[in-house]
């Protein structure tokens, strides 16, 4: 396997990406944490803003990506899977917002 720097790692595809996480490399999470940064930052902050936990939901959807990195299928959208992540997560967030 060629060693790829932070430049080259952009040039790769989310599923190429995601197939590198699940072998262990952190920089290509690191990669596509700074390509969705914006979309999925922005996604939880008018779904949930209102709660002052965007920061937090942030953190949760992108420690489950990488908890579930093996069980992701690169042949399938990484937009659709991460955006599920995101709206579980927020799902998640706000019934417990609801229940106290």
């Amino acid at each position: 396997m060629s060693v790829d720097t932070i430049g080259n790692l952009a040039m790769h595809d989310d599923a190429k990406l995601m197939s590198m996480v699940a072998r262990g490399r952190n920089d290509a999470l690191t990669t596509l944490i700074d390509r969705w940064r914006h979309q999925v930052w922005t996604f939880i902050d008018r779904m949930c803003g209102y709660l002052g936990r965007t920061d937090d939901i942030f953190q949760d959807i992108w420690m489950r990506i990488y908890l579930y990195r093996k069980k992701y299928d690169p042949s399938r959208s990484f937009k659709s899977y991460l955006f599920t992540v995101v709206i579980n997560c927020c799902r998640t967030n706000m019934s417990k917002h609801i229940s106290k």
